[in-house]
């Protein structure tokens, strides 16, 4: 109990401190805290978000794999690395890290958006569209996400209306603002920091 308390006092103090800090001191702090609590998964998750904020995709990718490590059934984790895959241009990859989370509740607005995902990547804007929509709509406790989610419901509800149906549209090019969700990471992270216990 002690350990988790003083986890959480010192991510708490490290995010009180994100906006007024320079990356490298901020990066620092989350890699000491990674260390201090060998368990616990949250500065890994908050240190792939800064790693997105500064285009370290590489980086990113292994601090979210490594929270998934210490705690595989953490399920923002599990989605935000697909999500940062998906926008890098691997959705096969984005696929595969998702799979774990077809376990979560038809309803759960991860499973929504990841089967969302899963039909963007297969250039089916409509299913992909409906069911992002849903999983927003789901999605009462991340407003950030559902921020993130919307922009890229956009894309894809222009793409529908750029194709007549129901010929095929042609693939959705990731652009400068599907890319962008890459480096909000960290602040979908930060802004909901309650969802990370």
């Amino acid at each position: 109990m002690t350990s988790s308390l003083s986890a959480d006092n010192q991510i708490m103090s490290i995010v009180k401190d994100i906006n007024s800090l320079d990356s490298d001191t901020i990066i620092k702090k989350l890699q000491e805290a990674a260390i201090d609590f060998p368990t616990d998964p949250r500065p890994l998750i908050l240190l792939a978000g800064e790693y997105s904020q500064i285009g370290a995709t590489d980086k990113a990718e292994g601090a979210f794999i490594t929270a998934l490590q210490r705690s595989p059934d953490y399920a923002i984790a599990r989605f935000m690395l697909g999500l940062l895959q998906f926008t890098s241009g691997r959705s096969a990859t984005a696929i595969a890290t998702w799979s774990e989370l077809s376990k979560l509740p038809d309803g759960n607005e991860l499973s929504l958006f990841k089967r969302g995902m899963e039909f963007l990547a297969v250039d089916n804007f409509v299913e992909s569209a409906k069911l992002l929509q849903s999983g927003i709509k789901a999605n009462t406790s991340n407003p950030s996400l559902n921020n993130d989610m919307q922009r890229l419901l956009n894309k894809v509800l222009e793409q529908i209306s750029l194709s007549p149906l129901p010929v095929s549209t042609p693939p959705l090019a990731i652009d400068s603002s599907m890319v962008e969700m890459e480096a909000t990471a960290q602040h979908i992270l930060l802004s909901n920091y309650k969802n990370l216990h």
